[in-house]
């Protein structure tokens, strides 16, 4: 397997930077006589056992989820130094926002799968900031407001599609060769939804 990473995109410079930056240090003798790489990838549905239910930062009460359309996913990919047992996972969830109860849960659901492998300073778990992703699991009141209010059933259901797509990344790592790759656009690939609300930022 050959993993190939454009250095523009921030989650895999910071993924690659909890590897790398929490390994070894330059001053010490390194324990591998060269960088071998295991990689896994998980991918598991979310999907809400309350429905109809209002969608996470969308803020408009009548605007209610009834079904899929399109399944969000939580997707996960696992690297490991194999010479060295290092470790780190990266979940890229498909939803609002993630707060610091749901990792802490899913934390101690994957201490009771494997304990020891996981914890807060190997695994990161992120959002893609959907605004049509299910609501309701936020610690916060005000995120729940225009949801109704905040369902365990919901949290519970993200939290096993987070676990279980780790987990199935832990699982299915396979021997790899990791590359650093860089590339040029011809064309503008990202723009500011708000271009003069950003150019009016004081000193940019």
């Amino acid at each position: 397997m050959v993993l190939r990473i454009k250095n523009s995109v921030v989650y895999w410079g910071l993924f690659l930077g909890m590897l790398f930056l929490g390994g070894p240090s330059k001053s010490r003798a390194d324990p591998c006589q060269k960088d071998e790489y295991a990689v896994g990838f998980g991918k598991v549905m979310m999907m809400t056992p309350l429905l109809p239910i209002g969608m996470m930062g969308y803020a408009h009460l009548p605007q209610k989820v009834a079904g899929v359309h399109m399944p969000l996913m939580s997707r996960t990919m696992v690297v490991e130094r194999t010479c060295e047992k290092a470790m780190v996972g990266l979940v890229i969830a498909e939803m609002g926002m993630v707060f610091h109860h749901l990792k802490s849960s899913v934390l101690e659901r994957l201490q009771e799968k494997a304990p020891g492998i996981f914890n807060e300073s190997n695994l990161m778990v992120s959002a893609t900031h959907t605004h049509a992703g299910i609501g309701g699991y936020a610690e916060r009141f005000l995120y729940n407001i225009t949801v109704g209010g905040h369902f365990k059933a919901v949290e519970s259901a993200i939290v096993s599609a987070i676990v279980d797509s780790v987990w199935q990344a832990y699982q299915t790592r396979k021997t790899a060769h990791l590359t650093i790759t860089t590339q040029e656009s011809k064309t503008d690939l990202q723009f500011n939804r708000s271009l003069g609300s950003y150019e009016n930022n004081p000193g940019w």
